[in-house]
């Protein structure tokens, strides 16, 4: 079992305001149908914390040069206790890995400076909608975008979630192509694909990994009664 976030500890049995902070991966959007994995988050937040104010500051189209521009007024303002952060998937369109790196570095350190605890994540790759493999003719979720991320997160000691590595293991498998099934279109995974965000997330947040109105959590709760 994967333990949580050491940064997310101090703020167990506590109410939190959560920033996640992004592209239109985060944003509250069609494709998920509104319920993606900030709604989630907040749905089972009781679990573990004493409540959760999420504000949703994700928008679509962003890169980390768009973020930073506008990180006092869509972050720092509500003065957040976490942060979760997920940029990187439209940067290779905008900029070069070097700049990239850069101004994620230049992201995090104010982040740092500023929340008590961040925590970062890659992206998805983009999916082939016939084949369910890895579609790189999007020119986005680039695997060496990806690897900075995760790079520079281990390098300023912040937790990251490496959602792009999972789903690339799933476009190599045999039944590969049931990845159509969580996506709305290449890049935008759907509801369902925000249940496995949100499912790949729970254990560093501390959550369970499913919810009340599942069948999962009777299990889980027989489970633990027949211990």
């Amino acid at each position: 079992m994967t333990e949580p976030a050491e940064c997310l500890k101090q703020f167990f049995g506590k109410h939190i305001t959560l920033v996640a902070l992004g592209d239109s991966n985060t944003e509250f959007n069609h494709w998920s149908n509104g319920r993606n994995y900030l709604t989630m988050i907040a749905c089972n937040a009781y679990t573990r914390y004493a409540g959760i104010t999420p504000v949703n500051s994700g928008h679509s189209g962003d890169d980390v040069k768009k973020a930073l521009a506008r990180l006092d007024r869509d972050v720092l303002r509500f003065h957040p206790d976490v942060v979760i952060v997920t940029l990187g998937g439209n940067d290779s369109n905008s900029s070069t890995l070097e700049e990239f790196k850069e101004n994620y570095r230049k992201l995090l350190t104010i982040l740092k400076e500023n929340v008590p605890a961040v925590i970062t994540r890659t992206s998805n790759p983009a999916i082939d909608m016939k084949s369910g493999k890895e579609d790189l003719s999007w020119g986005a979720c680039r695997s060496d975008f990806m690897a900075a991320v995760v790079e520079i997160s281990k390098e300023m000691g912040i937790h990251c979630i490496d959602h792009y590595s999972m789903w690339k293991a799933s476009t190599e498998m045999r039944c590969s192509g049931e990845l159509v099934m969580l996506m709305g279109n290449g890049l935008h995974p759907n509801e369902f694909g925000h249940r496995r965000f949100y499912a790949e997330m729970a254990p560093s947040l501390g959550l369970a990994p499913d919810f009340q109105c599942e069948y999962t959590h009777l299990l889980r709760l027989q489970a633990e009664e027949g211990k």
